[in-house]
């Protein structure tokens, strides 16, 4: 695959080069300042992201992957200049030493760059496949399955972006809250049917509204098949019903219309976000839509994360969405829906506290 030989090559000559060139001193603070420029930018580039698409009205050239790429790349050089001037010795090892030692933190710093260059590359609006590398393939439905992106310098910095986050970094407003699985939600708001090539991958910030939430303790049945729909050990139902602002797409009125002013969307652009703001060590939930499902009915209309919707803005029509909702829904209550990653809309869950 095209893409994992640029990133081996990438991680591969910037290992070289902190080796040969980089001292074991060296490298440790290349390697420390990488991953505090990293959490920087993971825990930043979305605000000034918001703010380019609102304000600045510029919007689906890949914002958040500037934004990502822009935060990182300047703390990183501010960073290694501030340290360069103050850390003005060096210290000495052995050879051995120096050179295993060096090239551990070569790997880490490397690691860290060449992932950061490609999370901005996913945050692009680009087709959901990179240069021959398919995240899901056919396993929408099952995350466990996805596929690394060799050499992983994206989960890398995911994990410990993750970890930080819940341990050390831990606070109401985590990033594991909201991006538990981040490259799963990278690629999805990516996976769109061949026909909407073109169509807005981000939106205006206040162009989703939701109209009602409610918990389903009925069995729902697909009405093609009419199949049930099957529920894990402490799985729910949840109902959601939105509505779309079609905007003018431009500034001052981003909303989510296209230029023929149709919204398009695919199933896998739509978010539920879950978490409990009291236990800054869990990470959140994230889930996808199975389908649409109108209230008090008995059946919905099944749906894949592919799949695009046609949504006719001189309508106007609320959607009425379901989705399957892990755990105890009182210790990790919905928060927020989100549309095409640039739109959220809070959630007021009826009668969560009577779920068990």
């Amino acid at each position: 695959m095209i893409a994992i030989l640029i990133f081996t090559v990438i991680t591969g000559i910037l290992i070289f080069y902190q080796v040969f060139t980089q001292g074991l001193f060296s490298n440790i603070i290349m390697a420390v300042l990488s991953l505090v420029a990293a959490i920087t930018a993971l825990n930043y580039y979305e605000p000034l992201a918001a703010l380019l698409n609102d304000k600045v009205g510029i919007m689906n050239i890949g914002l958040k992957g500037i934004s990502l790429l822009a935060i990182f790349i300047v703390t990183l050089l501010v960073l290694r200049t501030v340290s360069d001037q103050l850390i003005k010795g060096n210290m000495n090892f052995p050879l051995i030493i120096d050179r295993l030692g060096g090239g551990l933190c070569a790997l880490v710093s490397s690691l860290t760059i060449s992932g950061m260059i490609a999370l901005g590359l996913q945050n692009m609006p680009i087709s959901a496949a990179i240069l021959g590398f398919d995240r899901c393939g056919e396993s929408l439905q099952q995350p466990e399955s996805d596929k690394g992106f060799f050499p992983f310098g994206d989960s890398f910095v995911t994990t410990i972006m993750n970890q930080a986050s819940c341990y050390c970094l831990a606070g109401r407003d985590s990033f594991a809250h909201h991006h538990p699985n981040y490259l799963r939600e990278l690629y999805l708001n990516r996976l769109m049917p061949d026909d909407f090539k073109g169509s807005r991958q981000e939106a205006g910030s206040d162009a989703l509204k939701v109209e009602e939430v409610w918990l389903i303790d009925s069995e729902l049945r697909d009405t093609q098949n009419q199949e049930a729909a099957m529920l894990k050990t402490g799985e729910s139902l949840i109902g959601v019903r939105i509505k779309l602002k079609p905007g003018q797409g431009n500034r001052g009125d981003m909303g989510t219309v296209d230029a023929d002013q149709t919204i398009r969307f695919s199933m896998g652009q739509i978010r539920l976000i879950g978490f409990n703001p009291n236990k800054p060590d869990k990470p959140g939930y994230s889930r996808y839509p199975i389908g649409f499902h109108a209230k008090g009915r008995s059946t919905y209309i099944k749906k894949s994360l592919k799949e695009g919707y046609f949504y006719k803005s001189s309508k106007n029509k609320p959607l009425s969405l379901l989705f399957k909702w892990p755990g105890k829904i009182k210790e990790a209550p919905p928060q927020y829906i989100e549309f095409k990653r640039s739109s959220r809309a809070p959630i007021l869950l009826k009668k969560a506290s009577d779920k068990k």
